[in-house]
């Protein structure tokens, strides 16, 4: 099976991702050992970091780390995007072209919630529909005051937009609360749910692919597996047309 992974800090030097191009050229070794074809760079746009990772410095870094890679005869695919922490101005700096969607010219976008309630996620989610696009909760069961809130999460599934669990939450990598809640999430019927890795490094943060995806066939069996870690993240970046591989 080979995963799609559209969450992962592995660009050099922009955010809390690796520093150097020598630590992004290991993490992208590893996600292709772990069976990674296709990889949305993302680092945190928005919050802490503001407009500083803006899309046209995005987009050099990621074009820059998918010829080293070529370089050294890794076969990954590397797509530009952004972990886009929630904020009013969203829509506004979308038509800008100043964050980005996912892979960089799709139709969905990652959201990532803040750590204390304040931007209403359902309506910034409606915000996004209104204009054509998939919002996509990044990793709700590691924001404490969104894993105690089952019903905006159920709301968000049924009628709002994809929630993206954290591979490393399915083991236990950020806590009891997160993983149970990861896998409670998993098991809601309907909505759009997937698993992405938000890996940042090899230590602290590893992309965790191969265990995750063991507990995940283990536990739903491969068709779920394949479902949540290849299909629909596949379906986020449309790589079943192969038109974007050539842009």
């Amino acid at each position: 099976m080979r995963l799609i992974d559209v969450h992962c800090h592995c660009l050099p030097g922009l955010d809390d991702g690796p520093a150097a191009m020598e630590e992004a050229l290991a993490l992208c070794r590893q996600l292709e050992a772990e069976g990674v074809s296709h990889v949305v760079a993302t680092p945190h746009q928005l919050g802490g970091y503001g407009l500083v990772n803006d899309a046209v410095t995005v987009r050099r870094a990621a074009k820059d780390l998918q010829a080293r890679l070529s370089e050294a005869g890794v076969d990954l695919v590397v797509l530009p995007g952004g972990d886009v922490r929630m904020d009013e101005r969203i829509p506004e700096y979308l038509d800008e072209d100043t964050i980005l969607t996912i892979g960089g010219g799709g139709s969905a976008v990652l959201l990532e919630p803040p750590d204390e309630p304040g931007v209403d996620p359902i309506r910034m989610g409606e915000a996004l529909l209104e204009r054509g696009l998939l919002p996509v909760l990044t990793h709700p069961e590691r924001t404490a005051w969104l894993r105690e809130r089952g019903d905006i999460l159920a709301r968000w599934l049924e009628a709002v937009g994809a929630i993206q669990v954290t591979a490393g939450s399915l083991i236990g990598g950020f806590g009891r609360n997160a993983r149970d809640a990861a896998w409670t999430l998993l098991e809601h019927e309907g909505g759009i749910l997937l698993v992405a890795s938000d890996a940042h490094d090899l230590s602290d943060r590893a992309p965790c692919w191969a265990q995750a995806g063991a507990a995940i066939a283990g536990h739903f069996g491969p068709d779920a597996a394949y479902r949540l870690c290849a299909e629909e993240p596949g379906r986020l970046l449309g790589v079943e047309r192969p038109s974007w591989l050539s842009a």
